[in-house]
């Protein structure tokens, strides 16, 4: 039978019904004699401590632990909370030939969430494209394909506004909720790596800020092929995954053969 943690309640009156064992004849009832105060505040005291050991009863499984224990059980088996992240991208300026973009350039969306330029750029045959990243991390941060960006401070020669290219600007996420991380903590306590075993890939995949659902498909390209799919679920409506995503997160198989003990075949997302 589980341990059930007593009432505040119980509590007092357990240590008023020992009291009076311990001095017959007395009345530890009595509103707000002494021995009613010291009961209820050794009572009180008792009561926060069952509620301390409740809550690290908690802290010590996993999958009922919180933020702080939980990140310390995933650190124990090298499994990390991924991290929030910015959105990046190109944009496309336009404006007079050899007009220059200085790098660290601000652009503002329509909402007020601002970007800088990664790169210095200059206007040739009139347009120059540009990096930029998001200022803020976060999934708010990933901007669609022709949205347009201002200029904060305006530049000689170079037109207000910028416009996002074909790729869009993608790959920022929020950083792992609790749930997620305990998810994938439980899987790799539950599937010991092997180097390139199916599981492998989906949990790798699954490592990557945004991802949110993971499918593998050995062989899928050929002999010797890897094809893994994912969705984005917390970051599109649609949970479906961009070119430019897919692109951002091709990640060859080689590329696990350090961290874990090697594999063979090539990966493609």
């Amino acid at each position: 039978m589980a341990f059930q943690r007593p009432t505040l309640q119980t509590l007092v009156a357990r240590v008023l019904a020992d009291i009076e064992a311990q001095l017959p004849g007395t009345d530890a009832r009595l509103r707000h004699s002494l021995l009613d105060i010291l009961a209820r505040a050794q009572a009180a005291t008792a009561h926060g401590l069952h509620g301390h050991i409740d809550y690290l009863a908690k802290q010590i499984i996993i999958d009922t632990a919180e933020s702080e224990y939980l990140d310390r059980w995933a650190s124990v088996w090298n499994v990390t909370r991924k991290v929030a992240t910015a959105a990046q991208g190109n944009v496309t300026f336009s404006g007079t030939d050899a007009s220059v973009i200085p790098l660290g350039t601000t652009l503002q969306r329509g909402d007020g969430w601002q970007y800088t330029t990664d790169a210095e750029g200059t206007i040739v045959a009139g347009v120059a494209v540009v990096a930029i990243t998001s200022v803020t991390v976060g999934d708010d941060s990933n901007a669609s394909a022709a949205s347009t960006l201002s200029l904060v401070t305006p530049i000689t020669g170079v037109d207000n506004t910028a416009t996002v290219d074909g790729s869009a600007l993608t790959g920022g996420a929020e950083i792992e909720t609790d749930e997620a991380l305990r998810a994938r903590l439980l899987a790799r306590i539950q599937q010991t790596p092997h180097g390139g075993a199916s599981f492998d890939y989906i949990n790798w995949a699954l490592e990557v800020p945004g991802v949110t659902r993971a499918w593998v498909y050995p062989g899928e390209d050929g002999l010797g092929t890897v094809k893994v799919r994912f969705m984005m679920d917390d970051t599109y409506a649609d949970g479906i995954p961009l070119a430019a995503d897919v692109r951002l997160y091709r990640r060859p198989a080689t590329c696990h053969r350090r961290r874990h003990g090697g594999c063979t075949g090539r990966g493609t997302a």
